[in-house]
């Protein structure tokens, strides 16, 4: 079975990649800061950049959306 690819950090090689935890004063400084604190990883960057997009969107006045 080939071995998956394996996300390092500039620390080294053998160290798992992973989103450090966000300071406290500001887990509530923007939207969808629990995402990130509730799901590690590329998975949970990858949700709140979809969040983060759809509000941009929906925050933009229809006259000005592309």
């Amino acid at each position: 079975m080939p071995r998956r690819p394996h996300l390092s950090s500039p620390q080294g090689p053998d160290r798992g990649w992973r989103i450090p935890p966000l300071p406290g004063h500001a887990a509530h400084a923007f939207a969808g800061a629990a995402i990130l604190e509730e799901i590690d990883g590329p998975t949970g960057f990858v949700l709140w950049q979809s969040l983060r997009d759809v509000h941009l969107w929906a925050s933009t006045p229809p006259a000005e959306r592309a």
